[in-house]
């Protein structure tokens, strides 16, 4: 059957999310799907409860906690075992979906996809905060001329703006619909044009181990000239943060630290220096938010203030030292197979820039 999807749903110590996760992912008006369940080594009784109340779901359970790029990238390849699949979709466990959720991803793929010349890689859903009174959680990503990106419309009442379809810059993991001859192009192993086993394919990037993985999936998507179009009438509710926390010294420092993996990637030479050149305004605005104890200093969970915040800033360069040569020749691959130029780079900052005052560290 053709325009099967494999839902991926990475889990780690999330149990009490399960039961509407699962629920709502197995109650889909579209009937051609798979899903997943790829379990982070969980010490709850995770794997047991799907086991015991999901027979249908597949279940791959590792023995310790992995993250989120390995987890997906496990069930990926699993998924693309079978020669039917054609999306994928990675869903976190403390979502809840619309019945409609995934017919409406595949539909919007299909209508873009008819148009001749139209690369469609992915789908986001309109993503709202499950328990946020009708306020939005994501609606796409925007970027940044640093690396950054924050999530399009997050914290906004959901009130129309946000209720046509439209192309943006590229879509949220939590959920979201990647075709596989997207995800195919972008696969590193696929980019150094060499015959290997795809059972070794990365997708999303491993040495993330979480957050902004997807900014990093999204820049090499659009780096290769394909697009994403955000679907409104897919809709999907989010706790967020819920095996992770929130504005944690944990969330901080892969947030920052992966921001200049993305950076040293992705952008351009000119693109690259540029953003370097900005950060002192940045960490300005930091200083400045941690002087009068607002913005990202204080809402670390730790109260650890500026000095928690300062060894999240230097933590996180010393870990991109540390992985600079592996950033470097990724970076290599990436840039001799990208297909759009410097011009059409600059465009897409200017078309999809995040504001930088909404940008705060370990948000």
């Amino acid at each position: 059957m053709v325009n099967k999807i494999a839902v991926i749903i990475a889990n780690w110590n999330g149990r009490k999310f399960l039961t509407d996760c699962l629920s709502s992912i197995s109650n889909q008006t579209y009937g051609n799907y798979r899903t997943i369940f790829v379990d982070n080594g969980s010490e709850d009784d995770s794997v047991l409860f799907v086991r015991n109340n999901f027979s249908k779901i597949e279940i791959i359970a590792l023995k310790k906690n992995t993250g989120f790029a390995v987890a997906n990238n496990v069930g990926i390849r699993r998924a693309f075992e079978d020669a039917e699949v054609n999306y994928i979709v990675p869903l976190n466990n403390d979502t809840r979906t619309d019945e409609n959720f995934l017919a409406e991803l595949v539909e919007t793929h299909l209508e873009y996809s008819r148009t001749p010349g139209e690369r469609v890689g992915a789908i986001a859903p309109k993503i709202l905060k499950l328990h946020g009174a009708g306020k939005i959680d994501s609606t796409g990503i925007l970027v940044y001329k640093d690396g950054n990106a924050i999530d399009r419309g997050a914290d906004e009442n959901d009130c129309g703006k946000y209720n046509d379809s439209v192309e943006v810059f590229g879509p949220c993991a939590c959920a979201c619909l990647y075709s596989r001859e997207a995800l195919e192009n972008v696969g590193f192993e696929k980019l150094q044009n060499i015959d290997t086993d795809p059972k070794n394919t990365q997708y999303f990037d491993e040495d993330y181990f979480s957050y902004h993985e997807d900014v990093d999936l999204a820049w090499r998507l659009r780096l290769r000239s394909w697009k994403t179009i955000y679907e409104p009438k897919a809709v999907v509710w989010h706790i967020g943060s819920g095996t992770g926390v929130s504005s944690s010294p944990f969330k901080a420092f892969y947030l920052h630290r992966n921001q200049y993996f993305n950076l040293i990637k992705n952008f351009p030479f000119p693109f690259l220096l540029r953003g370097l050149l900005s950060l002192p305004r940045m960490y300005w605005q930091l200083t400045m938010s941690a002087s009068n104890g607002s913005g990202a200093s204080a809402k670390l969970k730790d109260k650890s203030g500026w000095l928690g915040m300062a060894k999240i800033v230097f933590a996180s360069w010393y870990d991109v030292l540390i992985n600079l040569p592996s950033l470097w020749n990724k970076r290599r691959l990436i840039q001799r197979n990208r297909t759009i130029n410097c011009n059409e780079f600059d465009e897409l900052l200017m078309r999809f820039q995040a504001d930088i005052n909404k940008i705060v560290l370990g948000s």
